[in-house]
């Protein structure tokens, strides 16, 4: 008894298809993961540079080659909307907001919002969590420089923060945000305990009795 021979030809073309559509996808990949790399380092060291004490026309042109390599994520998104929702492009994105804000706060300037920027909602929360700490740092510095008045000012500021912060309330699946807001909780309390034992020390020492 013969048998014919089972045709093969469509399984082999969309085997074909197949490697054509997954090699697309690993060229997307490397692609956003290499712009990601290229952001999170520029925006690093913007907050290095802030708390170096850096001129701000130095990290503003490092800012510009940041969201210049954010915006390239954005170019590929345009063709993949898949990559905005990667792990690559919120790091980017949260990255950017993070250098974005100590930026601003540095300059004395109004905070940048998620439009300007052309980050995705999760990531310019996370961002907003993440600088905190960053106002904290800069706000011990204003404190060892002697200028409470600074540093009061951006307790406040980290204030706000907070609270923007903690308006979230979703699911880790959809924002991992919860360890964030738990670090930024411990941030203040610590930050309104050190301001506090300054501003009263120097109260005390201009007024000892």
């Amino acid at each position: 008894m013969t048998h014919e021979k089972i045709g093969t030809d469509m399984a082999k073309a969309s085997v074909a298809w197949a490697l054509e559509a997954l090699d697309s996808v690993d060229t997307v990949r490397e692609g956003t993961f290499k712009k990601s790399r290229e952001v999170v380092r520029e925006s690093s060291s913007i907050i290095k540079g802030v708390h170096r004490g850096v001129p701000a026309d130095r990290l503003a042109t490092k800012f510009a080659a940041a969201k210049g390599s954010y915006g390239e994520i954005l170019e590929i998104a345009s063709e993949h909307p898949e990559v905005m929702n990667s792990s690559a492009a919120v790091t980017a994105g949260q990255e950017l907001t993070e250098a974005a804000l100590v930026l601003a706060i540095a300059k004395g300037e109004g905070l940048p919002g998620a439009t300007s920027l052309g980050v995705a909602p999760s990531a310019y929360l996370m961002g907003i969590a993440d600088t905190i700490g960053e106002v904290r740092r800069m706000c011990l510095d204003s404190m060892r420089e002697g200028d409470l008045d600074r540093s009061e000012m951006l307790l406040e500021l980290m204030e706000e923060l907070f609270d923007m912060v903690m308006e979230v309330d979703l699911p880790h699946a959809i924002i991992p945000i919860k360890p964030k807001q738990d670090a930024a909780r411990h941030i203040l309390e610590r930050t309104r305990g050190d301001v506090t034992f300054a501003v009263t020390a120097k109260r005390f020492s201009n007024n000892p009795e």
